[in-house]
């Protein structure tokens, strides 16, 4: 069993907050999980059966749920399974399953079958870089699915650079990433392609990130009529911001023939 004790403790945590609490610690506002959610929507198809690493509570699981015709989530925490087990159960959702596993050592070990891999800031709580691509060196060696395809929405470090740097020429303070997180750099993908990877499509957010992390700042104190904006602009044409400043971002990979 790997050793990420100050992710484990964090998770922990803020499972048992928002059990008591009845609301999830994982965002400061509630416009970025639904573009994410909505972009990994669109590349499931209705008969897909979607294997999601480290599904936390499935606060943006349902939808998965309820277009594909089976899911798995793996998670580790057991508060987070309880937490999912529920939603399953309110929703009444009949193709649906939590697996209590660590998700590394369900990949390493376990051979598995599914249309669809889903990571969501799953890899980015490994505790290091090698960790983070052995994960897909299991993934290919296990998965029982030649044409799988891994939808990976992850953190990386030199986009939260360039948000940091823009931040700074208007006296803004660096966001930082939490000590319990490894944010990917940006060699991580070529050499992910390097051990038998291809990238089929990648979303940004770019226009997102400007609106409430520039404008919006004290990411404590959540605007959620600037969230929206942000949101409806992300969505739209209207406006595209030239470089890079998302710090998430979507990947949509399959195997190399």
């Amino acid at each position: 069993m790997i050793d990420n004790s100050k992710s484990q403790e964090y998770w922990e945590s803020a499972a048992k907050k928002q059990k008591e609490l009845n609301r999830s610690f994982t965002h400061n506002d509630p416009y970025m999980p639904m573009l994410e959610t909505n972009a990994i929507i669109t590349k499931i198809s209705a008969g897909d059966s979607v294997l999601e690493i480290g599904c936390g509570a499935c606060d943006n699981s349902l939808g998965y749920m309820k277009k594909a015709t089976k899911y798995i989530g793996v998670e580790k925490i057991e508060t987070f399974v309880e937490l999912s087990r529920e939603k399953i159960k309110e929703n009444n959702i009949s193709n649906s399953s939590i697996l209590m596993d660590d998700g590394y050592e369900y990949v390493k070990d376990t051979e598995f079958r599914a249309d669809k891999l889903l990571t969501q800031r799953f890899l980015i709580n490994l505790r290091n870089r090698e960790l983070q691509l052995d994960f897909f060196k299991w993934v290919k060696k296990n998965s029982l699915n030649r044409n799988l395809k891994l939808i990976v929405c992850e953190g990386f470090y030199e986009e939260m650079h360039n948000l940091n740097m823009l931040r700074k020429l208007i006296g803004l303070n660096a966001i930082q990433v939490s000590d319990y997180n490894n944010f990917l750099d940006s060699n991580f993908i070529s050499d992910v392609v390097d051990v038998g990877y291809e990238v089929e499509d990648c979303i940004i957010f770019n226009d997102y990130y400007f609106i409430t992390r520039i404008f919006n700042t004290d990411l404590f104190e959540s605007n959620v009529d600037i969230q929206k904006l942000g949101y409806e602009i992300e969505n739209s044409n209207l406006m595209k911001i030239k470089g890079d400043i998302s710090y998430t971002k979507i990947y949509f990979m399959r195997f190399s023939k």
